[in-house]
């Protein structure tokens, strides 16, 4: 299997664009009722169309069905990031997932979602340990999916920034709600439209930030 995805955040002045593209490659293989996904993947990252970080990974899933309505899903990753402005932030980067996933009947599913982080970087005040648990739900009314989604998680820093008097602590809260609109797929493509609200609470004032955006796109299945 070979995948390629990037994203872009753009703004009017380009000195704050992020932009990102990533390219991965690997087997995916039955194991019994199992199926195991391996991947090698790499990622180069520009912040205000400079290099910024360049990134590679090797992942690992397994999915396992529970029964004939739910199936359990395991990850684990570890990545090595060379960031090309700040050699302190260089380093490597462990993340575990586990995700529970059920069919509430054939039009209405849900799912809960558990995930954990280890950045260890040169500088202990850019090393971090965090985890971030989520729920989502899902329901067909005619041809539209509606989903709806909350995460919440926490994020510590091993030792503080020369500038700043406390460690980082963050806490962080994510609402999103979407459509998919099959009404209007053309050529197979649907277009699907979501609201996000996001906050995240920090001692460090870099990283305290509100936020809500709407997102559009698209999405076909094959």
């Amino acid at each position: 299997m070979v995948r390629a995805s990037g994203f872009a955040d753009l703004y009017k002045k380009s000195e704050f664009n992020d932009i990102a593209l990533d390219v991965a490659a690997g087997p995916e293989f039955l194991a019994g009722r199992s199926r195991v996904q391996l991947e090698l993947g790499a990622t180069q990252r520009w912040f205000g169309q400079d290099p910024y970080l360049r990134s590679a990974r090797v992942k690992g899933t397994w999915t396992l069905p529970v029964d004939g309505r739910s199936q359990l899903r395991i990850g684990a990753s570890a990545t090595l990031n060379n960031n090309q402005q700040n050699d302190l932030q260089d380093g490597k980067r462990f993340s575990g997932e586990i995700a529970f996933e059920r069919a509430l009947s054939a039009s209405m599913g849900a799912a809960l979602s558990l995930s954990a982080d280890r950045e260890v970087a040169r500088d202990p005040a850019y090393s971090t340990r965090g985890w971030r648990a989520g729920v989502m739900a899902w329901r067909d009314i005619g041809r539209t999916t509606f989903t709806a989604g909350v995460d919440f998680g926490r994020l510590r820093a091993d030792d503080r920034l020369a500038l700043f008097p406390d460690k980082r602590s963050d806490r962080y809260y994510r609402l999103s709600l979407g459509a998919t609109l099959r009404q209007f797929t053309f050529a197979g493509f649907a277009p699907v439209t979501r609201l996000v609200i996001e906050r995240n609470h920090s001692t460090i004032e870099f990283h305290d930030f509100k936020r809500t955006r709407t997102e559009f796109g698209v999405v076909r299945p094959f």
